[in-house]
């Protein structure tokens, strides 16, 4: 979780700077570069949060997983994780927006699958797991949704870096203030459900 939210703090703090406009461009973009390199922490946790969890759930005897399926959650968070760094590797070619597509489906799958899983866990009577963790998994939906919405309101920055670039200052400035406003809430409300994950881990209360 530090990893996580240490990440994010950095990811906020250039992210401010990108979006002041007293700033020259070429200042901008060298902090939009920190950011979107001090994001890859997060992405990554937010990828092996799962392989990670799951393992220590079922080594405390939480949930009962086979071998073979926790294998499998791990080859897969591991092929996931190879992907996220394959889309920040090459941002900058045609492949890049390939892997990031791609990227974008499994976050979409992800978020369908966990999201009714754990609707499913905390409603039934049959459930697999504890409630606490059944609700864990629910903010870890909603983390992702966030994450997705989040990535197409700071998309909006390439359209007013190249308006920038074009001439137009102000309603560029506009569009990149306004991108920077709405990711705010979405930023706090995810720190919000990752502090509340990490309470339903550490304490088990429910």
């Amino acid at each position: 979780m530090g990893y996580w939210l240490g990440g994010d703090l950095g990811v906020y703090l250039a992210a401010n700077r990108v979006a002041d406009p007293s700033l020259s461009i070429d200042e901008r973009l060298r902090f939009l570069h920190l950011a979107m390199k001090l994001d890859m922490g997060p992405r990554t946790a937010l990828i092996m949060i799962l392989p990670t969890g799951f393992h220590m759930a079922s080594n405390f005897g939480m949930v009962s997983l086979s071998p073979l399926l926790l294998s499998l959650i791990w080859i897969g968070s591991l092929i996931w994780l190879a992907l996220c760094w394959a889309v920040f590797l090459y941002e900058n070619i045609s492949l890049g927006d390939l892997f990031r597509k791609i990227d974008l489906t499994v976050r979409y799958l992800m978020l369908g699958v966990i999201f009714a899983f754990s609707i499913w866990s905390i409603t039934s009577e049959n459930s697999y797991f504890d409630l606490w963790l059944s609700l864990k998994l629910f903010c870890f939906s909603i983390i992702i949704a966030l994450g997705i919405t989040l990535r197409i309101v700071v998309a909006k920055w390439v359209v007013g870096f190249q308006m920038l670039r074009d001439g137009s200052t102000e309603e560029a400035n506009e569009i990149i203030l306004a991108a920077r406003r709405k990711a705010k809430p979405q930023a706090l409300s995810i720190w919000t459900l990752v502090f509340i994950c990490g309470f339903f881990g550490a304490t088990k209360l429910i």
